[in-house]
């Protein structure tokens, strides 16, 4: 088994450089005033009680010293900068922590990071490859198990003809309890001699993981595993498609190609379907009877609230700027209310973004989300947006910090 996995607590996840808000980084009094002097030099001081931001809209850490960096988010409860790579999803379990997933380092390790509702990161794992790895998709059910799928990249094979060349490509999934201890994994073998190619994935409530992939014929193929690593059924579908939810019935929400969303059941029947104007979907998450939809048109962000039965509630589509806005994630709250997170299309000195929408589709605000490295906003990215268990939003993504990028982690309090 070439599973390459390693515990870690808030030092080893976080790293040796996080950056913060000031009022953390100084231990700030309740005053506001800093007891101490904030260490600048980057020592361990200045990093170990610093993974994490307190309420501000507006304030200043400093990277190992050097450059002064402004956290712009709305009016966050907290905003952590962890060190360099991103977190491309967040998963919410049944206590009251959160899990953030993506990449780090050079070469890229794939990681995974359970943090407190204070923002207070804990336990967590990664996964180095032997050349390096990426996270395709981590889910957390009802009792905070923690599912990962990784793809590890294990060894360069040369083109004879002087071309780029290829990588033998080894993907598994993974079963952990709330402290990493690993439960078992599914082996999907290495490129080229596989049956089934994996390239996402979505974690029921109930710990159901439904994996989609290819088993290399036309179209697209989803494998059910239950809680105990068991496969539960396979399916195949004609076309190329992403699963991105299950809702209570166990139909899994999937998009199609750029404008599709559709649900198939178990036996690989189709539930329903709807064709929407749009240029890409990015995101759907499944409430009760429906189905809350992210992406791009054209011409702006997209967001959409569908029943089971394939007609659209609502739509929005207010432009946070002029152009190239698109909605990357989208969750329901307790009380209803659905986040939109989302980035600008092109890269540069472009704020993120957070809008709230009441149940009925009503914009309730918008916040941009923006790093200032001192010569104005750098590119800043929110991917993926969830509740956690005392409703509080919480956002992943991005930012650009001193010319190169660090996964962030941001939280507002219950709309």
């Amino acid at each position: 088994m070439m599973k390459r996995l390693a515990r870690c607590d808030v030092s080893s996840v976080v790293g040796a450089l996080v950056l913060a808000l000031a009022s953390i980084a100084c231990g700030a009094s309740a005053d506001g005033d800093c007891d101490s002097e904030c260490p600048s030099d980057g020592s361990d001081d200045a990093s170990s009680d610093a993974s994490t931001s307190s309420a501000s809209s507006d304030s200043s850490s400093s990277d190992e010293g050097d450059t002064p960096v402004g956290f712009t988010c709305g009016d966050p409860l907290w905003l952590t900068v962890a060190e360099p790579g991103e977190y491309l999803g967040v998963s919410s379990g049944a206590a009251d922590t959160f899990v953030a997933w993506g990449s780090t380092g050079s070469p890229n390790k794939a990681r995974w990071v359970r943090y407190g509702i204070d923002g207070t990161a804990g336990v967590g794992a990664e996964y180095p490859g032997p050349l390096h790895a990426t996270m395709l998709g981590v889910g957390v059910d009802a009792s905070d198990r923690v599912l990962a799928l990784v793809d590890e990249w294990v060894e360069f094979i040369p083109d004879p003809d002087g071309f780029e060349g290829t990588y033998l490509r080894h993907k598994w999934l993974g079963s952990y309890a709330a402290d990493t201890t690993e439960q078992w994994i599914v082996d999907f073998g290495t490129d080229p001699d596989v049956e089934f190619g994996p390239w996402d994935m979505v974690v029921a409530a109930d710990g159901t993981a439904i994996v989609g992939g290819s088993t290399g014929a036309p179209g697209s193929h989803l494998r059910a595993f239950d809680p105990g690593g068991t496969v539960l059924w396979d399916v195949d579908w004609p076309t190329d498609l992403m699963v991105r939810a299950v809702d209570d019935e166990g139909v899994v929400v999937a998009t199609e190609g750029a404008s599709r969303v559709v649900g198939i059941r178990s036996d690989g029947s189709e539930a329903w379907g709807v064709t929407l104007d749009l240029l890409n979907a990015f995101d759907a998450v499944a409430v009760g009877d429906a189905v809350y939809v992210a992406g791009q048109t054209e011409q702006s962000l997209y967001a959409a609230r569908i029943g089971t039965d394939g007609t659209v509630a609502w739509e929005d589509t207010e432009p946070v700027h002029d152009v190239y806005d698109m909605a990357t994630g989208i969750a329901v709250g307790p009380q209803g209310h659905v986040a939109v997170v989302g980035s600008m299309q092109q890269s540069g000195r472009f704020p993120a973004w957070l809008r709230i929408l009441a149940a009925d589709g009503t914009i309730v605000r918008t916040d941009e989300c923006a790093v200032d490295d001192g010569e104005g906003s750098t590119d800043t990215r929110l991917y993926e947006v969830a509740f956690d268990g005392a409703g509080n939003v919480i956002a992943v993504g991005s930012a650009d910090v001193d010319n190169q990028y660090h996964a962030i982690a941001v939280a507002w309090a219950p709309p």
